[in-house]
């Protein structure tokens, strides 16, 4: 089902969550924020409630400044500069 991506044992549990929550940090802002918001309605609402929700925010992304960034940045090959946008 892909509930579990990896495990850690427990004394590096909390430097490892720390890696994983500055990975997430440097992604852009608004798709950030849209992921939380996708993930707090999952656990509140029927899957496919839930589905269709996430399918609407991710298709809000491309109407994002930042999104067109980001993939001038990748085919520029260079890192993103994003403006929460």
């Amino acid at each position: 089902m892909g509930l579990v991506n990896e495990a850690v044992p427990k004394i590096e549990l909390m430097g490892h969550v720390h890696y994983i929550a500055d990975k997430i940090a440097k992604n852009a802002p608004k798709a950030v924020a849209f992921a939380k918001r996708a993930a707090r309605v999952a656990e509140q609402s029927h899957p496919r409630v839930a589905g269709t929700f996430e399918q609407e925010l991710f298709a809000m992304t491309f109407a994002t400044a930042d999104q067109k960034e980001g993939m001038t940045a990748f085919l520029e090959k260079r890192p993103a500069a994003w403006k929460g946008h």
